[in-house]
């Protein structure tokens, strides 16, 4: 499994204009991806952050053409609402899988 992690900084007030592009132009048409696994919207008012995780089978499903441009039409959308740029780094979650599949609760 991997997970995409998109941060976004955000003018301040302007955190529920974010949260309803999302919902309304990315959300579901990310769910019906090949490969999603889930995703959470993570939001600090106080910073005017926004913390997108999505959850991918693989790191092949998170770069085919429709979820790169999906991506990039919600950069396009939330241009007037943004500070900073969006980063979008990439982690594979097994070594913490594989951690937890060791520890004992005894």
């Amino acid at each position: 499994m991997y997970e995409s992690i998109a941060t976004f900084q955000l003018q301040a007030g302007k955190m529920d204009e974010a949260l309803c592009i999302l919902q309304k132009d990315v959300v579901s048409k990310l769910k019906r991806q090949k490969g999603m696994l889930g995703l959470c919207l993570l939001p600090d008012r106080h910073n005017h952050k926004l913390v997108v995780i999505s959850l991918w089978q693989s790191v092949l499903d998170t770069n085919t053409l429709e979820v790169v441009d999906l991506f990039q039409k919600l950069n396009q959308k939330l241009e007037g609402l943004l500070l900073h740029t969006v980063v979008l780094p990439m982690f594979e979650n097994w070594k913490l899988a594989q951690v937890y599949s060791h520890c004992s609760l005894n």
